[in-house]
């Protein structure tokens, strides 16, 4: 399998963006406790690992599919965290404390 196919897999897998999805949904929720850029990170890589690992027949190929989803996973949270800091922008702190 190239990586244009490879690529072209998981930008259209549906089960990936569902994950993807709902980890910036609740990294936004829970930034004020563990802030953002770590669960994001952890997230990306969970779920990089963890959909080659449950559903790939080949496990030849099995670092490749990871590494692969690593990058597909960073761009599709980009993108996912810009559209809801769009639509949602952070809530500005109105108690006056700095």
């Amino acid at each position: 399998m190239s990586w244009g196919e490879i690529f072209s897999e998981q930008f259209f897998d549906p089960f990936r963006a569902g994950l993807l999805l709902f980890l910036v949904l609740t990294a936004r929720n829970t930034s004020a406790v563990s802030g953002t850029l770590l669960p994001l990170a952890a997230g990306i890589f969970f779920v990089a690992v963890l959909i080659p690992l449950s559903f790939a027949p080949d496990a030849a190929n099995w670092w490749n599919l990871v590494l692969a989803g690593i990058v597909t996973n960073t761009i599709i949270v980009a993108a996912l965290v810009a559209i809801s800091s769009f639509f949602f922008p952070a809530k500005k702190d109105d108690s006056g404390q700095a």
